[in-house]
């Protein structure tokens, strides 16, 4: 998804913030490329003279994260790549100022087969901040 998209949403977020150098975006967005997933997720034994210790990891439940403004689209797919694989779900507080990307964001963190489906993994609810 992130190759696939990265000059898309990197100009997505640069148009909304006006923050930064739009090189800079599309750099963020390939270093989320290589964040690791669930090939961190390894249960582990080992066994000794006072017993035998089995290590799994186990979902948190709901995580949630605050993106800055400056680059939030890494930031989101940077976080969401670890707290999915490890079968959390997961709650974006994004910035008033980068917020319209928000939905783009999710949607493309959604398996194709699941974006129409109602019980999907993350749900995204936007609205206005208070004036």
């Amino acid at each position: 998804m992130l190759r696939r998209d990265r000059d898309e949403l990197a100009r997505i977020e640069f148009a909304e913030t006006k923050i930064g150098k739009l090189v800079h975006k599309v750099e963020k967005l390939d270093v989320a490329a290589g964040v690791p997933g669930m090939e961190m997720l390894k249960t582990d034994a080992t066994s000794g003279t006072h017993g035998l210790t089995v290590t799994e990891y186990a979902p948190y439940g709901v995580v949630g994260i605050v993106t800055p403004v400056t680059h939030s689209i890494p930031t989101l797919a940077c976080n969401a790549i670890m707290i999915i694989a490890a079968g959390n779900a997961l709650i974006c507080n994004p910035h008033p100022s980068g917020a319209k990307w928000c939905g783009r964001g999710d949607a493309a963190f959604q398996p194709r087969d699941c974006r129409e489906d109602r019980h999907r993994q993350s749900d995204l609810h936007r609205r206005e901040p208070d004036d």
